[in-house]
């Protein structure tokens, strides 16, 4: 019995080292400009993201954040997105990735009007593409076009991590 102790948490150990060792999981930040088919003007966009990326080619990453405020007919609305996308790399030069990406999109707008608050929601697919450049193993920056609904363009820098 003692033996079976020792080995179990020999390799429960060892697994934990392996799995610390993997560097597939990253995480990062993105900066970008909102453009929404009804309204004028470009918005700020904010958004933090992690994944994991199951092979060089292929990820799974989840994202929340701010796809602009703005103000219409006198109310104040604040955007707000959450999505989970699989996300899919080509490398085409050294340290230089394509990637695409498809995904389900929730939306959120926060309204307030003379005093008053109410929100909606919305879901559906987002997609997007974009270009990658690795500067070292775990420190790389994107370029990215997304369409989280269908009137709805965002175009974001981000710096991705990976540990």
């Amino acid at each position: 019995m003692f033996k079976k102790i020792v080995l179990s948490t020999a390799l429960l150990l060892s697994t934990g080292v392996a799995f610390a060792a993997d560097d597939s999981f990253y995480a990062g930040v993105s900066a970008g400009s909102s453009k929404f088919d009804t309204i004028d003007g470009r918005k700020t966009s904010f958004t933090g993201f992690a994944g994991y990326q199951f092979t060089r080619e292929l990820a799974v990453e989840a994202s929340y954040g701010s796809l602009g405020s703005f103000k219409i007919l006198g109310a104040d609305v604040d955007t707000k997105q959450t999505a989970l996308s699989l996300v899919a790399s080509l490398n085409v030069a050294k340290d230089v990735d394509l990637i695409a990406r498809v995904g389900y999109n929730k939306l959120k707008a926060d309204v307030s009007f003379s005093g008053r608050t109410g929100s909606g929601s919305d879901s559906g697919t987002l997609f997007g593409l974009g270009a990658s450049y690795r500067f070292t193993e775990n420190v790389s920056a994107r370029l990215e076009w997304t369409r989280p609904a269908s009137d709805t363009n965002n175009i974001g820098a981000a710096v991705v991590f990976k540990f």
